[in-house]
């Protein structure tokens, strides 16, 4: 065989493009592969919303509505004129204030004797009371607290389950209350409006007291006042003699005006002041007199009239609000609701699936797209082979009896059939199914090779992994078989000498294999088999008594001269290596190689591990023609299959 420089790496990007951005299909794989993740994360959240439900003492909350009247007082519209000035914002949200005040509180813990109720007794903690409710134990109460303390208690989970609201932009306020009971909620709600209704009435009625107190007073004092004046004209009157005729009105006006020369010469002004004649001066004492009677008179009617309207305000007190909706027993709770906290578990446990699938994204190290390999180790990548479909029961008895119907109308059972060694799960994929992802992506990778060996020709290739289970012998016996569909010679050499499951599998019952024929070459013909169904011949290895003298003999001279005598009859030659990791010895075989081909395992095999292997091939001057993802997830091999339909 004609040694010929291959380069360590054949560039076949053009071959299989890649996308370096992230598309749907990456962004549904991501979900999918870490599916069982975000599963469980929800499941975990589910089950904990479930036992908070379950462990939670549901609430009942009880809605009842007071309406507040905008009008003002009867009186203050009189002094108004008439005109009706309604409530401000400001003015509500005191009523609101009002109904979440202390006292409100108190009148209705009081009235309802809620200091008795276990709901609003003070107890020993709150976690304890939870454990014991959720057992269904009566917990204890902390009967040493004093009755202070009770009622401060008793206030304080009122105030917790007591909620006021404005309705809107109107006038309406609603009260709601929330209780582990809903009769006990719907009483508790309508006992708030009627001490809210209560306190107005007593504040009115207080406001009309204090009122008529400070008018009864002022009255008394109107009363003397008038009577002082009314006794000061009488005495005045009784003093003084009036019945001194009077001059008439038109004389008294004559007397008034002096004439203009009087009044020039005297150069005294006019007094406007000063007596005229006719008048005297005790009947303008008089005048005053009873002008001042008649004030006081007037007041103290007014004050008695304004005396007896806030009398009879106090004996029949109207409220400023009213109820429009009473509270009824709620039908349902309404705390914990259980559609949106079972929501809101899903919501959480997705997103926190998400979240930690992209940690374990992020942290994983596993080859899994083409770039990894080419930024950890300069090598392309040939491509991404999917998972092979395995058969089931049905359709692996149909391939059976179709094969074996087949030799019996040629006559000639060849003895390398058996259903056992025929049918091998995976080594005749691509026969199988020649359409499959598996076939599909696997033809890709074939294509591949076959145009790089245009440039540099290529015939004996070693397939190789770095640990067993990679899936190297299963993608040597298919891709051996997609080399034979299109016409080519194909021979594969089972080289694994730990663990020949080709040979085991496909020939099984032959004396002779690969160390016999490189002891003596004219055993060569003899020593294989062809495999009908994939249409390809195997050289098995059989009879390995020590792995160190099989690899000594592999890696010998006699093993160059069968590969320079083989490849005259065969287009390409298959060697199925062992892995790398676990048996050194194959590197002696791989310097015989033209190329080697290197499988690696999607998500198993490390890009460090990755990075090592390849450095053991480089130190061995092997020629590394490129790497194979295998056992690629389903969507992504899906998605790749497509790609590379066309090229197929």
């Amino acid at each position: 065989m004609q040694e010929r420089p291959i380069p360590k790496s054949l560039h076949v990007e053009s071959l299989v493009p890649q996308a370096e951005f992230v598309s749907y299909n990456d962004i549904i794989h991501f979900i999918r592969r870490y599916s069982l993740t975000i599963a469980a994360s929800i499941l975990a959240t589910l089950v904990g919303v479930i036992l908070y439900i379950s462990m939670t003492q549901p609430l009942y909350t009880a809605r009842t509505e007071i309406i507040i009247d905008p009008k003002m007082p009867q009186l203050l519209r009189e002094q108004t004129g008439g005109i009706s000035i309604s409530m401000d914002n400001s003015q509500v949200e005191s009523q609101i204030a009002v109904l979440r005040s202390e006292k409100i509180a108190e009148a209705v813990v009081g009235n309802l004797k809620l200091m008795d109720d276990r709901e609003f007794q003070p107890s020993k903690g709150g976690l304890f009371r939870f454990l014991m409710r959720f057992i269904g134990w009566p917990y204890p109460v902390n009967t040493a607290a004093t009755d202070l303390e009770r009622k401060r208690a008793a206030i304080g989970v009122f105030e917790q389950g007591l909620d006021v609201s404005r309705v809107g932009l109107s006038y309406a306020i609603e009260i709601l209350f929330s209780s582990n009971d809903p009769d006990k909620a719907a009483r508790i709600a309508n006992a708030v409006t009627e001490a809210y209704v209560r306190d107005q009435l007593d504040s009115k009625s207080q406001t009309s007291r204090q009122g008529s107190e400070w008018l009864e007073q002022r009255i008394d004092q109107l009363r003397q006042q008038m009577n002082a004046a009314a006794e000061q004209v009488q005495r005045y009157k009784a003093t003084h003699d009036y019945r001194i005729a009077r001059t008439p009105i038109s004389r008294q006006a004559e007397l008034q005006v002096p004439s203009a020369p009087t009044a020039g010469l005297n150069n005294n002004p006019v007094r406007p002041n000063s007596l005229t004649p006719g008048v005297t001066r005790h009947e303008s004492g008089l005048e005053e007199l009873e002008s001042t009677a008649s004030t006081y008179r007037r007041i103290y009617e007014s004050y008695l009239q304004a005396f007896t309207e806030s009398v009879q305000r106090q004996s029949f007190p109207v409220a400023d609000a009213r109820v429009i909706t009473y509270a009824t027993r709620p039908l349902s709770k309404s705390r914990p609701k259980t559609m949106l906290l079972l929501a809101f578990g899903v919501m959480l446990g997705a997103l926190v699936g998400l979240v930690a699938s992209f940690l374990r994204h992020m942290q994983d190290r596993s080859v899994r797209l083409p770039r990894h390999v080419r930024d950890t180790v300069s090598i392309e990548c040939l491509g991404q082979v999917t998972r092979f479909a395995e058969p089931n029961g049905l359709r692996y008895a149909k391939d059976v009896a179709r094969t074996f119907a087949k030799h019996l109308r040629s006559k000639s059972i060849p003895r390398t059939f058996s259903p056992s060694t025929t049918f091998l799960d995976s080594f005749d994929e691509v026969s199988r199914a020649p359409y499959s992802a598996f076939a599909t992506s696997l033809t890709a990778v074939q294509t591949a090779m076959r145009l790089a060996s245009r440039k540099l020709p290529v015939q004996c290739v070693g397939i190789t992994s770095p640990f067993p289970g990679d899936g190297k012998t299963t993608l040597s016996v298919n891709l051996a078989a997609l080399f034979a569909r299109i016409g080519l010679r194909v021979l594969v050499v089972d080289c694994d000498v730990r663990k020949p499951s080709l040979s085991a599998k496909l020939a099984p019952d032959v004396d002779h294999g690969l160390l016999e024929v490189l002891a003596d070459s004219t055993l060569s013909e003899t020593a294989k088999v062809h495999a009908e169904l994939q249409s390809i011949d195997l050289l098995p290895l059989c009879n390995v008594t020590s792995a160190r003298e099989a690899f000594a003999a592999i890696g010998s001279e006699n093993m160059r001269k069968l590969l320079v005598r083989e490849s005259e009859s065969y287009d390409i030659i298959l060697i199925d290596l062992p892995a790398l990791k676990t048996d050194f010895e194959a590197l002696n075989i791989i310097a015989l190689l033209d190329g080697i081909v290197l499988t690696v395992s999607w998500g198993n095999t490390s890009m460090e591990l990755l990075a090592e292997v390849t450095h053991m091939l480089r130190t061995a001057k092997a020629k590394i023609m490129g790497v194979v993802i295998n056992k690629v997830g389903a969507l992504s091999s899906d998605a790749y299959a497509r790609q590379t339909k066309s090229i197929y």
